[in-house]
């Protein structure tokens, strides 16, 4: 473990009401010996890597935000990953590079990524303008990046939860926010482990089948996460991956949802209804104890499923067939139906 002291500081990436994340440079060391033979000095240098680190607060570590069991996770994901030669051998996971503690906080280091997904989604929209016939102007958006491109960053983020998953760890935050790049068309890497889970109980913090199911961002929550279903399980991150797989092939850079889903939870359980048809207990037997689903007025909330053609325009264009069945696999009600990482990985690169 570092010290607090070999960073210095640069620039304020984030700052949240848990965390703040800062670009910084280390310094290194260097001892040299005088030309009068008096002994070794020490030279202060600059390394030019830049870093980004996350500082928490220790006193803010509560479930499912702890910073003490994102460093053990990141910890336990390098040990795994080195190979003989000293490598960190899966290019789409953050790695670790350095943490230190102080009586207060706990500052995560790790190299410095300048894209998000947020932000090459932006860097390939174009804005249109159109006239309508009143004359007034309105502006559309539209979807610029290449449909290869989009492909390699959908499959880079299934190899990297392809590790995750096979080891016990549910990201349970799988959003482009959190998605990164070192340049852009270079691989996405998954970081930001602070509301992670590992198996079997998160380091004695959660029962794995009453886990805290007030996780994941926005719309990228699972329909199980919005329903209380405590026992979900990796599933819940490859729904989120079909919520970006929304936007990296939509027509406006946009995933078709209602504005209020962003915002509300019922707003986006009634969305997410509206769009992938509306489950019964049937179809969807994990539910069957939930007193809000019961509940649901079915009256205001269509049954059929728009189809994939129709979710995915831009794969629509080139008619890629094996695509929409692997996003058939992964949006569906059943948690346990939905298509692994594994399964998905296989399919679309045979």
């Amino acid at each position: 473990m570092g010290k607090k002291e070999d960073y210095t500081r640069i620039q304020v990436l984030n700052y949240g009401r848990l965390s703040a994340i800062y670009s910084a440079r280390r310094s290194i060391s260097i001892e040299h010996q005088d030309g009068d033979n008096n002994g070794n000095d020490s030279q202060n240098l600059s390394d030019p890597t830049l870093y980004a680190i996350k500082e928490s607060d220790l006193d803010d570590c509560v479930p499912p935000h702890d910073c003490r069991i994102e460093l053990k996770i990141l910890k336990y994901i390098k040990a795994r990953l080195f190979d003989q030669y000293g490598e960190f051998n899966n290019k789409n996971l953050l790695e670790l590079i350095d943490s230190y503690q102080t009586p207060f906080e706990l500052g995560i280091v790790t190299r410095y990524y300048e894209f998000t997904l947020n932000s090459i989604m932006k860097l390939n929209t174009r804005q249109r303008s159109n006239f309508t016939g009143s004359g007034l102007i309105s502006m559309n958006k539209i979807n610029n990046l290449p449909v290869e491109r989009g492909k390699s960053i959908f499959l880079g983020i299934m190899n990297g939860l392809k590790f995750l998953h096979e080891n016990g760890i549910i990201h349970r935050d799988i959003n482009p926010n959190n998605i990164v790049f070192e340049t852009i068309d270079s691989e996405p890497i998954i970081i930001d482990f602070g509301i992670s889970f590992i198996k079997p109980d998160n380091f004695g913090q959660e029962n794995f089948h009453e886990k805290i199911c007030d996780v994941a961002t926005s719309v990228y929550k699972a329909p199980e996460l919005l329903l209380s279903i405590k026992n979900y399980s990796t599933p819940i991150d490859i729904w989120a991956c079909g919520i970006i797989a929304l936007l990296l092939f939509s027509k406006d850079a946009e995933i078709p949802f209602s504005s209020q889903s962003f915002h509300s939870d019922i707003a986006l359980l009634a969305t997410i209804f509206n769009t992938f048809g509306r489950p019964t207990i049937k179809t969807w037997p994990e539910v069957k104890h939930s007193s809000s689903f019961q509940n649901l007025n079915k009256d205001f909330i269509p049954d059929l499923r728009k189809s994939s053609t129709e979710l995915l325009p831009k794969l629509n264009k080139i008619n890629d067939s094996k695509w929409f069945e692997v996003f058939d696999r992964m949006m569906v009600y059943q948690s346990g139906d939905r298509a692994t990482a594994a399964d998905i990985l296989k399919c679309l690169r045979d």
